[in-house]
């Protein structure tokens, strides 16, 4: 069963964010995510996610390079994220 984030960010820092970005963006690839849609707007960033399933959700987000990530630039954006399962 298909799983979708929705990610809403809020930038405050463009170049904290880049960098946390570039970090997720290959930790989304090892764990088999991909992006399907997405809004850059001036300081705000919304993303949509797919990923094969729960467990590939949660290893994602305990990815250990993704977290010292969020840690690193953590003050450069805020977030609201949304999960839900999908059955085609």
């Amino acid at each position: 069963m298909a799983v979708y984030r929705v990610i809403m960010s809020r930038v405050r820092d463009a170049d904290g964010y880049a960098a946390f970005t570039k970090v997720a963006s290959a930790a989304l690839a090892r764990h088999g995510g991909e992006v399907v849609a997405r809004h850059d707007g001036e300081s705000d960033r919304i993303l949509v996610q797919r990923f094969p399933n729960a467990a590939a959700v949660r290893a994602h987000y305990c990815d250990p390079e993704l977290q010292a990530a969020l840690d690193a630039n953590a003050g450069s954006f805020t977030r609201d994220v949304i999960v839900r399962e999908y059955d085609s």
